[in-house]
């Protein structure tokens, strides 16, 4: 299992541990949908399709990953990668959690690890690869900043 922290007490910019070393992360843009993954030294940009389109993952220039928003209402992605699709969605109405979701079943999630703090779980399958991992947590991240500038804007 995986564990983000934010970069700094304000920040949207994470940094992911594996058992406390740092594996990976990324820096979200501030005016846009999009940012760069770090995965190991290798710096991977996230980009949009267009203003409302698929985000992409490239990695070691081409493409590994697409995420899906079906609706812009909803708080659902279906990321494919590799053949495969995984869907995130929030178990509950009124969590923050997500739910990786492949063929039906649950297979893991991506969850605060605690009610009043933005560290973060990452229980995925291990034959996820490291750069999708780190993008559905983007994701997710990315919702998360959503739902605060909302509230925020109130």
């Amino acid at each position: 299992m995986l564990e983000a922290k934010p970069r700094s007490w304000f920040s949207w910019d994470y940094r992911v541990l594996d058992a406390g070393r740092e594996v990976g992360g990324f820096n979200l843009a501030w005016l846009r949908e999009g940012g760069a993954l770090l995965v190991g030294a290798e710096k991977c940009p996230v980009r949009r399709e267009g203003l409302w389109g698929d985000w992409i993952l490239d990695w070691r220039g081409r493409e590994v990953a697409r995420a899906t928003k079906p609706s812009s209402w909803s708080r659902r992605f279906l990321v494919r990668f590799g053949g495969r699709e995984i869907e995130l969605v929030p178990p509950h109405v009124f969590t923050r959690s997500f739910a990786a979701r492949e063929g039906g079943r649950t297979v893991g999630e991506i969850a605060p690890a605690g009610i009043f703090t933005r560290r973060t779980r990452i229980d995925l399958p291990s034959d996820v690869p490291l750069p999708v991992q780190v993008f559905m947590l983007f994701l997710v991240i990315l919702m998360w900043r959503r739902a605060a500038q909302s509230s925020d804007s109130g």
